[in-house]
């Protein structure tokens, strides 16, 4: 996933990495900061993939933004955040194959 701001990107710094099971990054060079966690379990022949998103500000002005603009932003982030997962799905499936 990549977020921009003022057109440069966002980069995340990567707290955990657990292959094959979990992995956590912060965002913290934008307005808002937020942590993305996202676990990896198996169901049967499937994986389960669940990808937790909390949210951080430390100035009431972008706590008051977050909060008015939050839905357009939830929604532009869990549209990135499918098709980031409809690819990991898709190479996946390829490189099994």
């Amino acid at each position: 996933m990549e977020a921009t701001e003022s057109s440069a990107p966002i980069q995340p710094v990567v707290q955990a990495n657990e292959p094959p099971t979990r992995h956590v990054a912060t965002y913290t060079s934008g307005p808002i900061s937020f942590e993305v966690l996202t676990q990896l379990e198996p169901v049967g022949a499937a994986t389960k993939v669940t990808r937790t998103v909390e949210v951080r500000s430390t100035s009431l002005v972008r706590t008051v933004a977050y909060y008015l603009l939050g839905p357009m932003f939830r929604k532009t982030m869990g549209q990135e955040i499918r098709e980031s997962l409809e690819s990991l799905k898709a190479k996946l499936e390829d490189s099994s194959a």
